[in-house]
């Protein structure tokens, strides 16, 4: 009987141990430094997009029924904040013309370090598995850009269905 309980312990132990190995190589490689690294940038390119996708939403939409859109949103993540929130996005349409072209460049730099960043981080992930293939540098600088207009639009349409809902 206790050579059954053995046998039964071994996919245990081998967890256990495959649960250090992967512990300490996060560490080795400053695995929380580089997910920190990463959540910041994104935040950073998140924002600048947010700004802009109201600014692109606020010319389909009544400025009043985007605001009343904005606050009820925020009341769900942010109650106590969302009128003061919602005070600084209608003061932030109110001057679109000039944010929209500033936040395009700011989104723009945010992404390009964003996604360094996270190429960064994924090259000591993989590390062991390195293949000398190096994409060319317009592919490279492309592929923010593309990804962001990919969300921006995902999000735009998200909020094209639930306004009509």
């Amino acid at each position: 009987m206790s050579g059954d309980k053995i046998k039964m312990l071994d996919p245990l132990v081998g967890l256990g141990r495959f649960s250090i190995r992967v512990l300490a190589a996060f560490r080795r490689n400053q695995g929380f430094l580089l997910s920190g690294a990463v959540a910041y940038h994104a935040l950073l390119s998140i924002v600048p997009l947010f700004a802009l996708l109201l600014v692109g939403l606020s010319h389909f939409m009544e400025e009043e029924a985007l605001l009343s859109a904005v606050r009820t949103h925020l009341d769900l993540i942010v109650p106590s904040e969302a009128d003061t929130i919602t005070v600084q996005v209608s003061a932030f349409l109110d001057n679109r013309g000039i944010i929209g072209w500033v936040g395009i460049m700011v989104l723009i730099f945010f992404s390009t370090l964003a996604f360094t960043v996270l190429e960064n981080a994924m090259s000591v992930i993989f590390y062991h598995r390195v293949a000398v293939h190096h994409r060319h540098f317009l592919v490279s600088a492309m592929i923010p850009f593309l990804f962001i207009l990919l969300v921006g639009m995902g999000i735009l349409l998200v909020t094209f269905i639930s306004g009509a809902l």
